[in-house]
């Protein structure tokens, strides 16, 4: 199981030079929660993230610790898998954190059926991200969810 908690991170790896993300109104790198519920591909979007020079601030792999997570550390952007562990999947935990903070979420996933993407839509996500995803795949979804390309 993934520890779900915030993250240290002061330390990161080099960018990508080829790829400078948008910057937030306030001029710093955007700050990301990341929730997934399978921890290698947790940390391989975390690894993704951080060479594309954004600051991941927490990691959650079930609804209600990304809930509580969302609320207190108040991330410019969230990944958010459909499925998860734990009581809350990741549309419902979206529903609630649009309703509790007012920021939206960009869906990971791999199930891309008529029922899943319906609900999905219905809370009104930044974007997609389709498993197995690209390092250009998530670039263009965090640039379009915050306006940028």
């Amino acid at each position: 199981m993934m520890t779900c908690a915030p993250l240290n991170s002061g330390l990161s790896e080099p960018t990508d030079p080829r790829s400078e993300p948008a910057p937030s109104a306030r001029g710093r790198p955007l700050r990301v929660l990341l929730v997934e519920d399978e921890v290698i591909v947790a940390w391989d979007i975390a690894e993704t993230l951080k060479r594309l020079g954004y600051v991941i601030v927490g990691m959650a792999d079930n609804g209600e610790q990304a809930l509580r997570l969302a609320e207190t550390l108040t991330p410019d952007l969230i990944l958010m898998d459909i499925r998860l562990n734990g009581v809350l999947d990741g549309i419902e935990c979206a529903r609630l954190i649009r309703e509790r903070t007012g920021r939206g979420v960009i869906y990971l996933t791999a199930h891309a059926d008529l029922a899943t993407m319906e609900r999905a839509a219905a809370t009104e996500p930044l974007g997609y991200v389709f498993k197995p995803f690209s390092q250009e795949s998530l670039r263009s979804a965090l640039q379009r969810a915050v306006g940028v390309g």
